[in-house]
């Protein structure tokens, strides 16, 4: 397995966490407005979903990846629960709270696979 695969599902379950945490399009959009193109505002939230949303899916089929290596499934677990949850809170109910907590089970995510990597046998 390369080194990509091995590290695709910590680079997104962080990217994730951080994108839904700090809510991008709350900063992308004063930041057209003041630059006099506020109609592009529109377009960059639709645009910053739709890469939550791949981060989302990327984060779960890296795990997905490790779990085939390591044979653990809890992180794969972890990272559906983390990315449904922030899914769910960010699209369907907006809450800020929710959306941590599904950040939080991302990190974590990415915690427990470079634990069970390290305490696997098998692992290449």
């Amino acid at each position: 397995m390369n080194k990509f695969k091995k590290n695709l599902g910590k680079i997104f379950s962080v990217l994730t966490a951080l994108f839904s945490l700090f809510c991008i399009p709350c900063m992308i959009v004063p930041l057209l407005v003041g630059i006099g193109a506020g109609s592009l505002a529109a377009h960059a939230a639709i645009f910053t979903k739709s890469l939550l949303i791949i981060f989302i899916i990327f984060a779960v089929i890296g795990f997905l990846f490790t779990f085939k290596n390591h044979q653990n499934p809890i992180p794969l677990i972890l990272s559906i629960i983390g990315g449904t949850t922030i899914y769910y809170f960010y699209f369907i109910t907006y809450s800020m709270t929710g959306i941590r907590i599904g950040a939080l089970f991302m990190v974590l995510t990415a915690i427990s696979d470079m634990v069970f990597k390290k305490k696997c046998k098998i692992c290449k």
